[in-house]
């Protein structure tokens, strides 16, 4: 018999041994609560403990392992499963990455285009602030907007010091004294001239002593200014220094004069200077000593070198201004065909060292000697130095550079 079969209880009579026996187990339905269960009542040793399923059986009863839902979570929260809420801190979801390329774009562009790295910058940490978990977007963004302002305020202020720069040159610039820059241009064709009297004398020497006796030979005879301290006449040429008066071809000048009273036989031309529309002088203006005036009819060699000042109250053109220097070089000179220049006292082309010293003295500073060159050079100021005369004497040809300023005004 199949003990597992309920069938096989039945109610009536029947050849079977057991027919019309009660069913100890049988209730009055015929499937059970007759006999007490033997396990009815006792503890059930799994009662308690977490199921992981929660489900009813096929007849609608909760399951014996069952028990209250468990939390197995984290501040976080979690997913709920069957009545089970399982949490865990692994369970972030997905990375949040709002702005992070916006970022990244605000750095770079810091280095490339500041101005462009603040727009990203701000865009950028504008949408970081969505994120709750990560920071990092929103730090990239404030290390690109802190950097390209940084930039930017670099370049400001690098814009402004080039300006100022600029300006500062410009102004200087325009502040120059043309004088100042003609005054170095003076001094440079010295050096030069200088560099060259060096090299002339080291190589002509025998030329130049056959040009000094055929130039002694021609003063004897009187067609040409004397080379030794031959009286000559002074007219009305004072026999002070300090008189500030020079003769020229016979004529008598004093320091400053007009220019017009010389503009007949020596000239020049602006567009020599660069100066093709002309050039003029506001009141109290001055060019140094470096205007060459020319005679065709006088050696090509001949320096005569002059300096303009505007003495008047009104702005004139140059040629109309006065001559406060002058600078007379005839050392160069291939023939006797220079003009004669006296000043006071007698002192003229060839005069010696002891000529001048004898009329004029010896000057407050010490004179200049190149005994490479073989010659002297006298200075004297005048008039509480306000005066200057400067005369070069060559051993072998005596007196032969003249110059005179005008520093009164």
């Amino acid at each position: 018999m199949d003990n597992n079969n309920p069938n096989q209880f039945q109610q009536g009579g029947s050849n079977q041994p057991n027919m019309g026996q009660p069913n100890p187990y049988q209730g009055p339905n015929g499937y059970g609560q007759g006999q007490p269960n033997p396990y009815q009542g006792q503890p059930n040793p799994y009662q308690g403990q977490p199921n992981a399923y929660n489900q009813s059986n096929a007849y609608g009863q909760s399951q014996p392992y069952q028990s209250q839902s468990q939390n197995y979570g984290s501040n976080n929260g979690g997913q709920n499963y069957g009545g089970t809420t399982y949490n865990s801190t692994n369970s972030t979801g997905p990375e949040e990455k709002n702005g992070q390329t916006l970022g990244i774009v605000s750095i770079i562009c810091a280095l490339l285009c500041p101005i462009a790295g603040i727009i990203t910058g701000a865009i950028g940490l504008s949408k970081s602030k969505e994120n709750v978990t990560n920071k990092t977007p929103k730090i990239l963004n404030l290390i690109g907007l802190i950097a390209s302002g940084v930039m930017v305020l670099a370049s400001i202020l690098i814009g402004v010091g080039i300006y100022k720069s600029i300006k500062a040159v410009s102004e200087a610039t325009q502040q120059v004294d043309t004088s100042d820059l003609e005054e170095s241009v003076d001094e440079l064709l010295e050096e030069l001239e200088t560099t060259e009297a060096i090299t002339t004398e080291a190589t002509t020497e025998a030329t130049t002593e056959a040009t000094t006796e055929a130039t002694t030979e021609e003063a004897s005879s009187g067609d040409t200014e004397p080379a030794t301290t031959a009286p000559v006449d002074t007219g009305d040429l004072s026999t002070d220094l300090a008189s500030m008066q020079i003769m020229i071809d016979g004529t008598v000048y004093t320091l400053p004069f007009d220019y017009s009273l010389i503009s007949n036989d020596y000239t020049f031309d602006l567009a020599d200077y660069g100066k093709e529309d002309g050039y003029v002088l506001n009141p109290g203006d001055k060019v140094l000593c470096t205007v060459n005036l020319e005679n065709p009819n006088i050696d090509s060699e001949f320096d005569f070198s002059v300096g303009f000042k505007n003495y008047g109250d009104e702005v004139k053109d140059i040629k109309e201004t006065s001559v406060w220097a002058m600078d007379l070089d005839k050392r160069w000179c291939d023939t006797d065909n220079y003009p004669s220049v006296v000043l006071p006292g007698g002192i003229t082309w060839g005069s010696t060292v002891d000529d001048i010293k004898a009329l004029y003295g010896e000057p407050a500073d010490e004179p200049y000697r190149s005994d490479d060159l073989g010659y002297w050079e006298y200075t004297y100021e005048l008039n509480d130095d306000d005066y200057q005369v400067r005369l070069t004497i060559y051993d072998e040809y005596g007196l032969t550079e003249i110059n005179i300023y005008d520093y009164s005004y």
